[in-house]
């Protein structure tokens, strides 16, 4: 595993107000960085990074590898991030599950900086990564709109609705 630190981070208040809590931290002294490069290896808590939401959850930690490497003015960072998933179908809301796997890039720029701390770009870039409606399989039928019967497990007795 790498090294980590931990920071107060924002969690959303059902109240609405922001609180604070501990979050894991991707974070690193640039100084640390060889000529060959950093990769570090992180497990992270996806409640503790907000990635939990309504009908889409990891269900596990959440893996991310990322490789650090200084050119020039800049330091480019290739991240690789892994889970499992647990999600809602948009047309049966039947729960399925799903493997997410991306990779990422990011550069930096230098300049005056000590540390570098890439954990809310990554955020970022899961929940971007969220499908906007999410779908157990192409073929899924979905509900019936009269009785609401999941057609996946059969047709209902409704009536036909006349359109072609």
């Amino acid at each position: 595993m790498g090294n980590a630190g931990l920071f107060s981070g924002p969690i959303r208040n059902k109240k609405g107000p922001v609180v604070f809590s501990q979050m894991q931290r991707m974070k690193l002294k640039i100084n640390d960085i060889p000529e060959s490069g950093l990769t570090l290896t992180e497990l992270f808590d996806p409640a503790g990074m907000d990635l939990q939401m309504e009908g889409l959850r990891f269900e596990a930690p959440v893996k991310v590898a990322a490789t650090f490497f200084k050119e020039s003015a800049a330091v480019v960072v290739n991240v690789s991030v892994a889970g499992d998933m647990q999600l809602v179908c948009g047309r049966c809301l039947e729960k399925y599950g799903h493997r997410y796997d991306s990779q990422y890039q990011f550069g930096y720029p230098i300049e005056d900086e000590t540390f570098l701390d890439v954990t809310e770009d990554i955020r970022q870039e899961i929940l971007l990564d969220y499908p906007m409606n999410p779908v157990c399989k192409e073929e899924c039928r979905g509900l019936c709109p009269r009785c609401g019967k999941n057609l996946n497990e059969g047709a209902c007795s409704c009536p036909p609705t006349g359109r072609k």
